[in-house]
């Protein structure tokens, strides 16, 4: 997310979207970005909000405040299936920046380059690849997680190579049709980025 959000601010020449468990922002400009009604029907409301009050000429600014969460306690396939709705949710928000974002993944072109090393005939310089874009991985991530002050940053950054492949596959499959999982309900994402319920959640 760190990379998409730079490369975004330095594209755009500016951030025009937020990102969201936390936002803060006045009741006002809420309400002027459509309000719980109208927000409640998209999945990234968090990208609309911001979108929309840049769109009105409203100041949108990153926090440089850290903000520590709580991850819950799921399975893989949950944590997967929710992973997938993120992704695909981003996809219909801002199609070329999300198209882009797929460039800023380094293991999965690891990956090629080994395979192609290795269909080649020169399987060290594959290799070699492969553990260059991991490289770059462990640097990224351990400079910004020491930046963020994680106390647990050299075991997160020694498996942040594996969490940068299952970035590069999630975003592969959100450009496949399907559904996606929120709460116990199956929906749709519609060309205009609103929810459309498929199964009603009955808990």
């Amino acid at each position: 997310m760190g990379s998409g959000v730079l490369v975004a601010d330095l594209v755009e020449g500016g951030t025009k979207f937020a990102l969201g468990v936390s936002m803060v922002l006045r009741r006002k400009a809420f309400d002027e970005a459509g309000g719980f009604e109208d927000l409640g029907q998209f999945p990234a409301e968090d990208y609309v909000i911001g979108n929309r009050l840049a769109a009105k000429g409203k100041g949108v600014l990153i926090s440089p405040h850290v903000i520590r969460l709580m991850v819950p306690d799921t399975s893989y396939a949950v944590s997967f299936k929710n992973q997938l709705r993120w992704m695909q949710s981003t996809r219909r928000s801002r199609p070329m920046g999300h198209l882009g974002t797929g460039l800023t993944f380094s293991v999965p072109f690891g990956l090629m380059g080994l395979l192609w090393g290795v269909l080649a005939g020169h399987p060290v310089a594959g290799a070699l690849w492969l553990l260059g874009s991991c490289f770059n991985r462990w640097l990224q991530a351990g400079v910004m997680l020491g930046a963020l002050g994680e106390r647990r940053w050299f075991w997160l950054t020694l498996i942040y190579p594996l969490r940068d492949f299952l970035g590069g596959l999630l975003w592969g499959f959100s450009y496949l049709p399907a559904e996606v999982y929120y709460h116990g309900g199956r929906f749709s994402i519609g060309p205009d980025g609103r929810y459309k319920e498929i199964v009603k959640n009955v808990s």
